[in-house]
């Protein structure tokens, strides 16, 4: 499957879609004439297009030097022509200027989401679904979304999560008509020991 330079020329050429219809109905089940199906297929497609064009230009054409980015295509699935499109396309100033603004905004970003190739929303849902024998809260549903399996929490949304608990629970005191003078390195204490 090529990867072009917009969504559009995929509309505009009917092949690629039929071709990509093709090849999930040798896997699944596919009806072509149902038109919620077609257009499921239809936003699998554009996702994936997307994100290989993406995995394109971070491998083959961000940082590296404007004499030395590649003129043939770097992949068998693109001819050299495609991929000169590609190029030219993210050579502009305007996508120069966008992809400036999205790493400024990344860097932005303080508690990066650790939910895989699933976002939150789902992930969240899941995780709902398996747990519906007990209310699950705000804090709990921010820990699911921010801790890996692999490398668990950073300190940072360790640093988040033990001030949201220490809040709560001083709150809970509070209301509760327990005295609010109470050592908070202890509950700093029990709370970063429940983390680990």
């Amino acid at each position: 499957m090529p990867i072009l330079t917009h969504w559009k020329h995929y509309k505009k050429d009917e092949t690629h879609m039929k071709e990509f219809m093709g090849k999930l109905s040798v896997r699944l089940a596919v009806d072509e004439k149902d038109k919620p199906t077609v257009e499921a297929c239809s936003d699998i497609l554009q996702k994936a297009v997307r994100q290989r064009r993406y995995l394109l230009k971070k491998k083959y054409f961000t940082d590296i030097p404007a004499n030395q980015v590649r003129t043939t295509s770097p992949v068998s699935s693109l001819t050299d022509d495609q991929w000169l499109e590609l190029v030219q396309m993210w050579s502009t100033a305007k996508a120069k200027a966008t992809a400036a603004k999205y790493r400024l905004n990344h860097a932005k970003v303080r508690h990066h989401q650790k939910t895989g190739s699933r976002s939150c929303i789902p992930h969240l849902y899941a995780y709902r679904q398996k747990n519906k024998d007990r209310e699950v809260d705000a804090v709990e549903m921010f820990k699911v979304c921010h801790t890996s399996d692999k490398t668990g929490m950073t300190d940072e949304v360790k640093e988040t999560v033990v001030s949201a608990y220490t809040f709560l629970w001083h709150h809970m005191l509070c209301v509760h008509g327990h005295t609010c003078d109470f050592e908070l390195q202890s509950t700093y204490s029990y709370i970063l020991a429940r983390l680990d």
